[in-house]
C-alpha cells in the first residue's frame, strides 16, 4: 500500500469503491446529457453531428493523461472508444428523419 494510505477495512475499502463509481456515473451522465445537447444544436444548425478529428484528439488526450494518472493505455482507450462510439450512434439517430 502507499504509505500516504491509511489501513482500512475492506468494507470500508469496498464503500469507497463504491462512492467511487456513484461520482463516475454521475458524471458519466452529465456527460451524456451535454453530448445530447451539443448534438441537438448542431443538429439544428445544420452543422455535422460529429468531427473525426475532435473524437481522436479526445481519445488522445483522454490516453494522455490517464497514463499520467498510472492507468493502463488500452483500457482507456477502451473506455473512451466505448463512450465516443455511444456519442456517434446517438448523434446518427438525430439525423434520422422521425416516422
Amino acid at each position: 500500500m502507499d504509505n500516504d494510505i491509511e489501513p482500512r477495512s475492506l468494507p470500508q475499502m469496498a464503500a469507497s469503491i463504491d462512492q467511487i463509481d456513484a461520482t463516475f456515473l454521475q458524471l458519466l451522465s452529465k456527460r451524456f446529457l451535454l453530448s445530447r445537447e451539443i448534438g441537438r444544436v448542431k443538429a439544428a444548425a445544420g452543422m455535422p453531428l460529429f468531427d473525426p478529428d475532435r473524437i481522436r484528439d479526445q481519445t488522445r488526450s483522454f490516453v494522455e493523461s490517464g497514463r499520467k494518472m498510472g492507468l493502463d493505455a488500452a483500457m482507456l482507450e477502451s473506455l473512451i472508444g466505448r463512450i465516443l462510439d455511444r456519442v456517434v450512434e446517438e448523434r446518427r439517430l438525430l439525423s434520422k428523419p422521425e416516422r
